[in-house]
């Protein structure tokens, strides 16, 4: 009924899902592997020593509703509390440094938690598909975000993100369908694949410049993005990073990016305005696709290629301004119009008119004219003055939700 290793309790190791070495002891009510462990009933069914000779949580009772981890434990297992759907709350002690992959993984019904100082780690899938959780506290002592680390939590409208924290993995807040507003450390160089996929009524994001990669799908059906600024840090973005964000009006690019990737801004319905410095020298297959509302776009002297179909399905579209000076510089892609079934006019440099009008993979456009010798000048015609009222007024709002 009772099993208790009193002398030397560090020959015991932590165990993880694989199995439970007690699963056949039917009337043992106690498992104590330390003499100095409080009696007090903390919903724990395991504690151990890890690998590292550390206290260490290995096993929770599945019903628990109420955890407090007590004082002295060092390290939670991976998959510690996997599936402990019935728990409210957790307790974590001063003590902790160590927290597995998975350990709360699936965790539905865990409204908050605060992460104690001296947790340099939110490991993998640590929180994923806890979709009740509200509210998180990380300390400044955390480096790393793992993959998946918030995936699903559904609940979860706010986080704060503290400067420490230099790596954020893949899908690490995707389907957090309730983020509102994110800030991202100072520090942080990549944003990588689908961190914020499906974040469905994400409005504001703030991009620091230290920010050099944003990887695929990163905003993917982001709908209700409005607004975004890439800082001029940035020097690559991948592949459908704002696909599917219906909402998203104006986009203001790196200075220091050379190419939009394919599917960049597909579907992207409510897009207005895009600024494409002329440090781009390439525009990949479907980048605007069926940006329907997009009525002008200028196209600065540095593009050099054109893929497919980038510009389908923009029946809105009335101008393009080109600033290539001249038209055989300009790969664009075989069989492929730069605008398919649209009334539109291309804006070319003085002097490029007639040879536009004789390159036959410009006939597409309703009529060639000439547009102001500068790129300065053309990007003055371009921008509109309800583009910057509109921008002043998502920074106001940032702000405001910041000191609330």
């Amino acid at each position: 009924r009772e099993v208790h290793w009193m002398k030397d309790p560090k020959r015991i190791k932590c165990y993880g899902a694989a199995g439970d070495p007690f699963d056949d002891l039917k009337h043992c009510k106690e498992i104590k592997l330390w003499d100095k462990l409080p009696k007090k009933d903390y919903g724990l069914s395991l504690l151990s020593y890890d690998e590292k000779n550390t206290k260490c949580v290995s096993r929770c009772d599945t019903k628990a509703i109420e955890v407090i981890i007590p004082e002295g434990i060092e390290s939670i297992a991976p998959d510690a509390f996997k599936g402990c759907k019935s728990m409210v709350s957790i307790v974590l002690p001063s003590t902790l440094r160590h927290i597995g992959y998975g350990a709360f993984y699936n965790c539905c019904s865990l409204k908050s938690i605060k992460i104690p100082e001296g947790v340099n780690c939110i490991d993998k899938q640590t929180f994923e598909f806890c979709e009740s959780l509200e509210s998180i506290t990380i300390p400044d002592s955390v480096k790393v975000i793992g993959e998946k680390a918030f995936c699903e939590c559904s609940s979860l409208a706010h986080v704060d993100i503290p400067n420490n924290v230099k790596e954020i993995g893949k899908s690490a807040f995707g389907d957090c369908s309730s983020l509102k507003l994110i800030e991202l450390p100072n520090g942080l160089e990549k944003i990588e694949d689908a961190t914020f996929e499906n974040c469905e009524e994400l409005e504001e994001v703030v991009i620091p410049d230290s920010v050099k990669y944003i990887g695929d799908d990163v905003f993917h059906f982001c709908t209700n993005l409005i607004y975004i600024e890439i800082p001029n840090s940035v020097r690559e973005i991948g592949e459908s990073a704002f696909c599917g964000c219906d909402v998203l009006k104006y986009a203001d690019l790196s200075r220091n990016m050379t190419c939009i990737k394919s599917r960049t801004f597909l579907g992207c319905q409510q897009l207005e305005y895009v600024y494409i410095p002329d440090s781009v020298t390439s525009i990949e297959s479907e980048a605007f696709c069926y940006c329907t509302k997009l009525e002008s776009v200028l196209l600065p002297k540095s593009i050099k290629n054109l893929g497919e179909d980038c510009f389908k399905e923009c029946k809105s579209l009335k101008t393009i301004t080109l600033l290539v000076n001249n038209p055989e510089n300009i790969q664009i892609a075989e069989g492929s119009p730069i605008i398919d079934g649209i009334d539109c006019n291309l804006v070319v440099p003085i002097g490029a008119e007639e040879a536009y009008r004789n390159d036959k993979r410009f006939a597409c456009f309703k009529k060639t004219e000439r547009t102001y010798d500068t790129y300065q000048d053309a990007r003055k015609f371009t921008i509109m003055r309800d583009f910057i009222k509109e921008r002043q007024h998502q920074r106001y709002r940032m702000s405001v939700q910041k000191l609330s």
